[in-house]
């Protein structure tokens, strides 16, 4: 017995030693997340409530309407998501740090036990982001933190309705929300580059048909929704045309160069990028925080999260269209065979 005690002890060490840093981080946001889902209402019960805002019951049913329109229309999983209301009173909830070597646009990545290698990593306090960030600087790489609107649970909890989101106008409400469920339905373990396009691509296209079953195609709705992804279409082109210059630019250093002139040339080339990207004849520049930024704030991971959440859109419409006849149905269900999760 004292053998087998023995052996016991010996493996627990051994996996704290290898695993202890994950245990921990899940353990952290394992309670983060609890303590939402805890103080979250159900949609009825808001709904029903005498004192909550018009506009929020407006903004509460119409999430009903996108989801019920994204199982029954789109071929998204059924699912308990954006049935219940946590109310954030305006404040951020979720800080997500992202990093690049200095010279590179391969992004860090962290290791989340089975679900893979990904390269985010978020946290429900924002000076723990905050020292995570401080070290990978220190350590050299380029790093972002941003606040995020919402993010997916994949099934392991009811993802909530969070207030911030009400913020949004009808079209880009509906298109994170379906983004939001399409994670939910169809997830790849370690391979984040397929699962944000898929979401993307799905939130994208699936709100205009949305838009279009909903209030028409003559509508305000679908028209300001078209304007918005037209700018978001230029800025996606323009930027991964800047993606794969910086990316040629990386790839013409040698070890013999400078780090004083590597770092001149990485400057000189987001300076001009910006200025480039400026340029393009957007309807509202102001929706893009690339274009807020000057030459010395701007780094890799700006241009990476573009190519994580963008790179696969063309290939994504192309199997759409050719391999599914534009059917959603059949696409998503494609997808979960062709990935092993029917």
């Amino acid at each position: 017995m004292r053998t087998v005690w023995t052996i016991c002890l010996i493996l627990f060490i051994v996996i704290i030693g290898f695993f202890g840093d994950l245990i921990l981080y899940g353990v952290q946001q394992g309670i983060g997340q609890a303590k939402i889902i805890y103080r979250a209402e159900e949609v009825s019960d808001v709904l029903s409530n005498a004192n909550t805002p018009d506009s929020v019951k407006l903004k509460l049913n119409f999430i009903q309407q996108v989801r019920a329109y994204a199982q029954d229309s789109l071929g998204l999983n059924d699912s308990k998501n954006y049935t219940s209301f946590f109310d954030q009173e305006g404040k951020d909830l979720m800080w997500v740090v992202q990093a690049c070597p200095e010279f590179s646009l391969e992004a860090y990545t962290w290791n989340y036990g089975f679900l893979g290698r990904l390269p985010y990593r978020g946290y429900f306090d924002s000076l723990r982001s905050a020292k995570l960030s401080k070290q990978l600087w220190d350590e050299g790489y380029d790093v972002d933190v941003s606040p995020v609107q919402a993010w997916s649970t994949l099934g392991w909890f009811r993802d909530p309705i969070l207030s911030n989101m009400l913020d949004e106008d009808e079209g880009m409400l509906a298109r994170l929300v379906i983004h939001e469920l399409t994670h939910a339905t169809l997830y790849v373990d370690g391979d984040a580059e397929f699962n944000e396009n898929l979401a993307t691509f799905v939130g994208d296209r699936g709100a205009y048909l949305f838009l279009e079953d909903k209030f028409g195609l003559d509508s305000k709705e679908y028209e300001d929704y078209a304007n918005r992804m037209n700018d978001v279409d230029l800025f996606v082109d323009a930027g991964l045309d800047e993606y794969k210059k910086l990316k040629a630019l990386y790839a013409s250093f040698n070890d013999e160069m400078r780090l004083w002139r590597k770092r001149e040339l990485k400057q000189q080339f987001f300076q001009n990028a910006l200025k480039r990207m400026k340029q393009v004849p957007f309807s509202n520049k102001n929706r893009f925080r690339l274009l807020a930024q000057d030459s010395i704030t701007a780094n890799n991971t700006i241009l990476t999260g573009l190519g994580l959440y963008r790179k696969q859109q063309n290939s994504m419409d192309s199997a759409f269209r050719e391999g599914y006849d534009s059917d959603f149905d059949l696409f998503i269900a494609g997808m979960k065979k062709e990935y092993g999760k029917e």
